[in-house]
């Protein structure tokens, strides 16, 4: 091909290399979001998409810690056996224990959340933003912290309350030492721990109310009890839902603070369905039932959401 002809056949093969061009510029345009996500997918997937699958598979499998190698399927038997098993199992007593441990920790811990929130939304309260951190500053301790220094505080023999006790001439109490009084260490401890989260989030919701509708209630002659029950509560529901979902989903997976606390004791008093789940596969060595137990708290946690978001749109709906 002569120069003539090559300078005739330049000019025409431009417009297919440009549309090449601007196709790998898209096609790189469009993959750089999922190549900017891969690595939080990795994550996501190593972490937590296969670790969930894996205890799926020990569920309904004979996994025991002293015979890894040997895995025979046994379908329903873990599920059956942490319910009818020996004592402790599911229903006796760690159902019962549970209950009341998500219970109290949802009635205190939202319940003093909203107080104090409805407290430092006074006009008169100075320093709230002051408050609303140090109430915050529990929270974002380790339970295992929380629970060790509450330990010291109910400790029976030299714990600081029955100390402070003795010196007001009173009788110390068994704590830890007893069923009921353990449970209410763990809910104090609990409560103490947690309420900050509630208050900031209930602090939110009712700084989303106008001033308009505290001044309309104002004309209207409307406070007190009935202003709360009638106005700021309807108002602030969707936070409450949420501070409920958390609340309740954080206590069934409670577990560094009642190990650290109480570990189950006096006599399985206090012991919850996530420190069950961890005698079985790691004090015990049952993998497989271990892990038929988190199966179940997973789908009662997932049972438990749904029925607060059909509770709020069916309200609504009302």
């Amino acid at each position: 091909m002569g120069p003539d002809e090559r300078a005739e056949a330049a000019p025409a093969g431009r417009p297919f290399a440009g549309a090449a061009h601007r196709r790998r510029r898209a096609l790189r345009t469009r993959a750089l979001p999922f190549l900017l996500i891969l690595p939080a997918i990795t994550m996501v997937v190593v972490l937590q998409l296969y670790p969930t699958l894996v205890g799926v598979w020990y569920a309904f499998h004979d996994v025991h810690l002293a015979r890894l190698h040997q895995t025979p399927f046994v379908g329903l038997r873990n599920f059956m056996s942490v319910f009818t098993g020996p004592f402790p199992n599911l229903l006796n007593p760690v159902i019962a224990v549970t209950g009341i441990w998500v219970i109290g920790s949802v009635i205190f811990q939202v319940g003093v959340g909203l107080g104090l929130a409805l407290l430092l939304q006074q006009r008169w309260v100075k320093g709230r933003d002051l408050f609303r951190s140090l109430y915050l500053f529990p929270w974002v301790i380790s339970g295992i912290v929380v629970g060790y220094s509450w330990r010291f505080v109910f400790d029976p023999t030299v714990g600081l309350l029955n100390t402070l006790l003795v010196t007001f001439g009173m009788t110390p109490r068994p704590w830890l030492v007893t069923g009921p009084l353990a449970m209410g260490a763990l809910l104090i401890a609990a409560t103490w721990r947690s309420a900050g989260y509630s208050l900031v989030l209930q602090m939110g919701g009712l700084q989303s109310i106008p001033d308009e509708v505290y001044e309309a209630a104002a004309i209207d002659g409307v406070s007190g009890i009935r202003l709360l029950t009638r106005i700021i509560l309807p108002l602030i529901k969707p936070f409450i839902l949420v501070n409920l979902i958390t609340t309740t989903v954080e206590a069934l997976n409670a577990f560094d603070i009642v190990l650290a606390l109480t570990r189950g004791g006096p006599l399985f008093r206090t012991e919850i369905v996530s420190l069950y789940m961890y005698h079985q596969g790691f004090q015990w060595g049952f993998l497989g039932k271990a892990a038929a137990v988190s199966v179940i708290v997973y789908l009662v946690s997932t049972a438990i959401i749904l029925a607060y978001v059909r509770f709020l749109h069916e309200e609504e709906a009302f």
